[in-house]
């Protein structure tokens, strides 16, 4: 079951994505990152499509590379996210492997918050055999 909420948090967002294996999950931590910077649901859908492929050594640090990654694109770009598809999360030997798929618009009057960084305070990965639930922290 694919679902994000957003937790209570002292000065920051706190976030809680889950889904029934890793790529789904990170889908939802994308998906908060974007609900959290822009309304996304009143973005005009321009379909302005971008590739990101991230690499790591753990899944701790795919995840914030790539939710780090969706932040950085998004400010050179100039450009809101509204929808985000990981094609591929896989462990490749020692490394830890993300493909993901985003669309995106210019229309930037949808602003709402402005997440600074994505960090690894609080990052939290957890994997039973129904679902994976990643926590993270996005630096307002």
């Amino acid at each position: 079951m694919k679902n994000h909420k957003f937790l209570e948090h002292t000065a920051d967002i706190l976030i809680e994505a889950s889904g029934n294996d890793y790529a789904e999950a990170l889908e939802e931590a994308a998906k908060a990152l974007m609900e959290t910077v822009a309304d996304i649901k009143k973005i005009e859908k321009q379909n302005k499509n971008f590739k990101i492929i991230e690499r790591a050594p753990n899944i701790e640090e795919l995840i914030v590379f790539s939710l780090s990654s969706i932040l950085s694109e998004a400010e050179i770009n100039e450009i809101f996210f509204y929808d985000c598809k990981v094609e591929r999360l896989e462990k490749i030997g020692n490394e830890w492997v993300a493909e993901m798929n985003l669309k995106g618009s210019d229309d930037l009057k949808k602003a709402k918050t402005i997440v600074k960084a994505v960090t690894f305070c609080q990052i939290n990965v957890e994997k039973d055999e129904k679902m994976v639930k990643i926590n993270v922290v996005f630096d307002i």
